[in-house]
């Protein structure tokens, strides 16, 4: 589960060729599916702020869950929880 840049996942696929096929699944927090960015007008920060790792790690892994920016803004918190 990545909740940042996926600096750190893209560097272990670069240390170990056979990362990628020893994990099952990738669920990230990060990127957007209706174009409307945080971080730039059609950009998401997580993918922005690293987007060489971001091309790495959708390029090296078929099962990907990506929670967009689009989802957080559809999940509101109440008062109690911010």
């Amino acid at each position: 589960v990545t909740l940042g840049p996926l600096t750190n996942i893209a560097t272990a696929c670069a240390l170990d060729a056979k990362f990628s096929q020893n994990v099952k699944r990738i669920v990230m927090m990060g990127g957007t599916v209706n174009g409307t960015g945080n971080k730039a007008p059609a950009a998401e920060a997580n993918i922005h702020n690293d987007p060489e790792a971001a091309k790495i790690v959708f390029n090296s892994f078929s099962n990907i869950t990506m929670a967009g920016l689009n989802v957080t803004h559809q999940v509101p918190l109440s008062e109690e929880f911010r």
